[in-house]
This record gives C-alpha cells, structure tokens and sequence, in this order.
C-alpha cells in the first residue's frame, strides 16, 4: 500500500477520500489546500501520490501540480475533479498531472487509478520524453513535455471518462423512457377505470329498468340483449385490465 496525500478543501470530500483510501490499507494524509500541500512537501516529499482537487481558494490544483512536477518530479500527481470539459483535461495535460479522475467516482474506479498510477512510477528505467510533443485540439496545438508511457495513461483515462459518459447518457434515456411509459400506463388505467364504471352503471340502469317497469315481450328481449352486451363489454374491459398489469 502506498502513503498517500490528498489536497481537498471541502471537509466532507475529504473525509470521504480519507475513508476509502484508509479502507484499503493506504497510509493517508489530507491538508485543506495547496499552501498547506508544499509545506507539507517541503518536510516530507515521499509520497506515493498527491490526489488533489481542482477549484481551491488560493493556489488551484492546476498549479499545485506544476509546483510539484517542478520541485519534486518523482511524486505522482491526480487530479480529482468535477470538471469534465475538454479544456480541464487540456489545463491537466499542461500541468504535468500524471492522471485524473471525474467526480462522482466509484471507490473502486479511484483505487484503480492510483494503483495504475503508483506501479507506474515504480517501474524501472527513464520515461521516454520528447520536448516536442505536441497535440491539436480545437485547431490549437499544445506543446508538452510527456513521456510516452504517461501519454496513453491519459488516453486510457480519457476514454474511461468517455465510457462513462456514454452509459450515464444511456441511463438517463432509459429513466426517461421508463417515466413516459409510467405515465402512460396511468393515462390508460385511469381511461379503463372510466369505462368500467360507466359500463357499471349502464348494467345497473338496464337492470333497473327491466325489473322495475312493466315491459312489453320484445322491449324486455331488446332490453335483455343491450344488458347481455354491457355485461360482456364489462367483462372483456376487466379481463383486458388484468392481463394488462400482469
């Protein structure tokens, strides 16, 4: 397990991060900002990552990460954000964070990537850099200085959030569909509804009427028949219903 540091300003966010990471056995531990980060750093600088918000009063995780990758290169940076447009991962790809992670995040999704994260800074040999790496987004190109190995990380990563992405969108289509359906299941019920009781008291208005007055021989059959009809409309009505909300 690795010793970890996480730069959160918002209590419950860190508490919580402190939590699942204490939980699977990392060494954790959380100061309120950037500030408090590099003094941290300035005394004891081995970490096996620095996970750290984004939006911070003062000094931002943006620059917390080029502080680092300036004064302490060995330490992994991940930046753990809500952000999630393309110009967030354009200001992680400039500060040098060495991964990033969206929130909200499953425990398991942010174990992985530290993980990912820490075994590859243990590996052994030199990052393959080129000074001249270079990426066109938005017809604009941005020169970094990358290894190639942290490179498809972020690729990785970024198609990760994508995925996500994608199946959340997904989700949100099917709930909206699920909530047309059950709407209109209840327009239906309540159309059925009215047709049975008014089916109901036609059956109850011909009974009345063919008990209560006197009829003649072919008024009465006339009558026994709409009455035989309303009833099996009913009951047509009532079987359908039921098969319905099997």
């Amino acid at each position: 397990m690795s010793k970890l540091l996480i730069v959160e300003d918002d209590f419950v966010q860190a508490e919580g991060l402190r939590y699942i990471l204490e939980d699977a056995g990392h060494e954790v531990t959380v100061v309120p900002d950037g500030q408090a980060a590099l003094q941290k750093l300035e005394v004891d600088n081995q970490f096996g990552a620095v996970l750290s918000d984004v939006m911070m009063p003062g000094i931002s995780g943006y620059d917390l990460c080029k502080r680092i990758k300036t004064d302490y290169k060995h330490v992994p940076v991940i930046l753990v954000t809500a952000l999630s447009e393309l110009k967030d991962l354009i200001g992680g790809l400039l500060c040098g964070a060495d991964n990033f992670i969206t929130k909200p995040y499953e425990p398991e999704e942010l174990l992985g990537q530290i993980a990912r994260v820490v075994a590859n800074q243990e590996k052994p040999g030199a990052p393959i850099c080129d000074p001249t790496t270079g990426v066109c987004l938005i017809d604009n190109k941005f020169m970094m200085n990358m290894d190639r190995r942290r490179i498809l990380d972020w690729l990785v990563s970024t198609f990760d959030e994508f995925l996500k992405a994608r199946e959340k969108h997904g989700e949100a289509r099917l709930e909206e569909r699920r909530r047309r359906i059950e709407e209109r299941e209840k327009r239906l019920t309540a159309i059925v509804a009215g047709v049975i009781a008014k089916l109901e008291k036609s059956d109850e208005t011909l009974s009345h009427v063919i008990e209560k007055n006197q009829l003649g021989h072919q008024q009465k059959i006339e009558l026994e028949n709409a009455r035989r009809s309303c009833r099996e409309a009913l009951e047509c009505v009532r079987k359908e219903k039921d098969t319905a909300l099997v």
